[in-house]
This record gives C-alpha cells, structure tokens and sequence, in this order.
C-alpha cells in the first residue's frame, strides 16, 4: 500500500513489480491517511479478493523478515489454542546492537503495561472479520499497541514465535 509517498520512484518500483508479478504483487495507491489507513486499506483489499485467505502478515517498510519466518509464524499460530489470534516474533534490530527476546508465554497482564508484540505479525483472518482494525484517528504513534489492545478485549492472545527471523 502506498499511502501517498511523496517520492515518485516508488510508485514507479511498486507498478513495475505489480507488472512483473501480476499473480503475486498488488499494489495499491491511495491519499495519505496515516499508517492505521494504510494497514487497513491493505487488510480489507486482502479479505475481499482472497476469500480462502487464513491470515494476514503485517510488515512496515523499514522491515525484514527472513525466509522461515512466515511458515513457522503460521505453523506457531495455527497449532495454537483456538482463542490466539496472532503470533509475534522476538525483534532483532538491524543497524543497531539490540535484541528484543520477547520469548515465554504471553501475558495479557503484561501486554497492556508495554507493547512487546510487533507489528510484524502474522494475523487471523477471523481477527479481521470480527471487524477489528487499526484506529485511524491515531497518528502519532502506539497504533500497533492498540490494535492488540483491541484484539484483547474480544477474547484474543498472542503467541511467541521462536528465532522467527524478524529484523526492525
């Protein structure tokens, strides 16, 4: 989703790739509304042209992910009791020397005194269609942090993906 990059070379990048693999990349280009427009811009696109679609994996442009990460964030989150709605990687940041291990069980308790849980995340599509999104009147930050809130308070929780590959 570009959500109204000033800098044309990347609307140019994004439709050559959409050109190149019609089947595999959709790009869509839309007026600038904030990260939370973006994000659900690109979840509701996804929902309504893949209807088989189990789960969305959320990434932000200034992140990586490692070849593994996506199967073992499905296997993790789909061998999970059914009340898991996501699954979260630890944070190896790239460019820095830090480690986020956010490994062990997930606490709610703790989950909403710090947000250790990623945008990259791998989430369920019945998230989704319970009608939980992203808030966009947030802009200046913790929009990641409240979604998981939401997510919480309809009953979900997440799970730890072990040395899932994920770089911030």
């Amino acid at each position: 989703v570009n959500d109204g990059c000033p800098f044309e070379e990347s609307d140019i990048v994004c439709r050559q790739y959409a050109l190149a693999y019609p089947d595999k990349v959709f790009y869509l280009h839309k007026p600038n509304g904030g990260l939370s427009s973006a994000r659900n811009a690109g979840i509701d696109f996804a929902i309504n042209v893949f209807p088989e679609l189990e789960a969305i994996y959320l990434m932000d442009a200034d992140n990586r992910i490692g070849p593994k990460l996506l199967q073992k964030s499905y296997d993790t989150l789909f061998s999970a009791p059914a009340h898991v709605g996501w699954a979260y990687p630890d944070i190896d940041k790239f460019g820095i020397e830090e480690y986020c291990d956010v490994s062990g069980r997930y606490n709610v308790f703790e989950h909403t005194l710090w947000n250790f849980c990623e945008a990259g995340s791998l989430v369920k599509r019945e998230v989704f269609d319970e009608g939980l999104r992203y808030d966009e009147n947030m802009r200046l930050g913790y929009e990641d942090w409240e979604f998981w809130l939401q997510c919480i308070e309809a009953g979900y929780e997440g799970v730890h993906v072990a040395d899932s590959g994920f770089k911030y």
